[in-house]
This record gives structure tokens, C-alpha cells and sequence, in this order.
């Protein structure tokens, strides 16, 4: 998901960026005034929440010194209600705004060349030569299935296209890989790090922009 600090701090900047991706200027203007809606319920809830504690603390001095503090305890959860309230909007808000963003793809990097398709793409550069047969040579994945190493349909069934389930020398192929690729990167500097298999539902979302409470 994009950065809603950044949609907050630089939305031209932003705009122009996505725009290169095809991203509509109605939608743009559309996340620009949902994020709009949210900092105007932010500030709503922000300012009950300090009416609350200032009330408080009045409180607090009028138990010290006796004074009747009825009108004061009625003001108190009068406020309450709406400090619930307008968490609630601030809330919907929220989730309407990151809805919308995760409709929106990342921003691209300003190296990166505008273009409709991958024909359009641009080498860099070619590192060595392709080697040349005799014959006509088999795909990777041809011969990965011709062995019993892959399995396409399996893969789609078990998450979606363009995955695969490996089997035997093509599990064992593929643990080595990325072992080397690890092993490859660590003496160069890499840190590894070991996460948890299943994350919450915000982790994959970056940046949140909901106070505490």
C-alpha cells in the first residue's frame, strides 16, 4: 500500500508519480479528499480528547476542594459519548482511505522508463553470451515437469497462476538456492532475519496514520 504520510505531506509529488502508472486522476482525487475526510475527523477526535482530559483535571480539583461537581460529571460523560463518537468516524475513515489506497499500486521508481507493456522495457546491459546448441534446447519448466520435479496445476490450486509445488530433486534444487543466495548475500554484508510465517492484517499495509488511544 502506498504511504498515506507521504499522500498527506507531498500529494502532487505523489499524483505525478502514479499517474506515469496509469492510476486516473479521478481516483487520485478521490484518495486526496477521503484523506481529506480523515484528518477532518481526526482533529474532531483530538479535540473532544483534550476537552476530556482538561475536564479532568478540573475534576480532579474539584474533589480537592469540595466544590459540587454534578454539573461538572454530566458535562464529563456527555463529552464521552461523543469522544466514541467521533472514534468511530475516525475509524470508518480510516478503513475507507485504506481501502481506496490498496486499490492504488506502488509508486514507481524515478530510473524506471514510462511504458505500456514489457516491450517497452530497456536493457541495461547483457552479462556474458547466451550458449548455442545443436539442438533445439527445453525450457527449464519442460524439463522440471518431464522429471517430476514441478507441478503448475497443483500450484494453482493451492494459491493462484504462476505458481508451482516441487517435488524431490526439484525441492532439493530449490532449498539450495536459496541457501546460496543467503549464504552468498551474508558475507557481503546481508543481515538475516527470521519472521513469523503468518503476519496481522496491517503489517503488509506500511505506514498507519490512526492515532492511539
Amino acid at each position: 500500500m502506498i504511504d498515506l504520510k507521504l499522500l498527506q505531506k507531498d500529494f502532487e509529488g505523489l499524483s505525478k508519480s502514479l499517474m506515469r502508472k496509469g492510476v486516473s486522476e479521478t481516483l487520485l482525487n478521490d484518495l486526496k479528499a477521503k484523506n481529506e475526510t480523515l484528518k477532518v475527523a481526526k482533529a474532531a477526535f483530538e479535540e473532544l480528547q483534550a476537552a476530556r482530559n482538561a475536564m479532568s483535571k478540573e475534576f480532579g480539583v474539584y474533589k480537592r476542594e469540595g466544590k459540587d461537581i454534578n454539573e461538572l460529571k454530566r458535562r464529563i460523560d456527555a463529552n464521552n459519548v461523543k469522544v466514541d463518537e467521533a472514534l468511530e468516524v475516525q475509524r470508518q475513515a480510516q478503513t475507507t482511505l485504506e481501502t481506496l489506497a490498496m486499490s492504488v499500486p506502488n509508486m514507481p521508481d524515478d530510473s524506471v522508463v514510462d511504458g505500456k507493456d514489457e516491450s517497452d522495457n530497456v536493457e541495461i546491459k547483457k552479462v556474458l553470451t547466451p550458449k548455442e546448441f545443436s539442438f533445439k534446447p527445453k525450457e527449464h519448466w519442460e524439463l522440471a515437469e518431464q522429471n517430476g520435479w514441478i507441478d503448475f496445476e497443483r500450484g494453482v490450486k493451492l494459491a493462484t497462476s504462476r505458481f508451482s509445488v516441487s517435488f524431490g530433486m526439484g525441492a532439493r534444487l530449490e532449498r539450495a538456492l536459496i541457501n546460496f543466495m543467503l549464504d552468498f548475500n551474508r558475507e557481503r554484508g546481508f543481515e538475516e532475519v527470521s519472521v513469523p510465517a503468518l503476519v496481522n492484517r496491517t503489517a503488509p499495509r506500511g505506514n498507519r496514520t490512526t492515532s492511539k488511544v
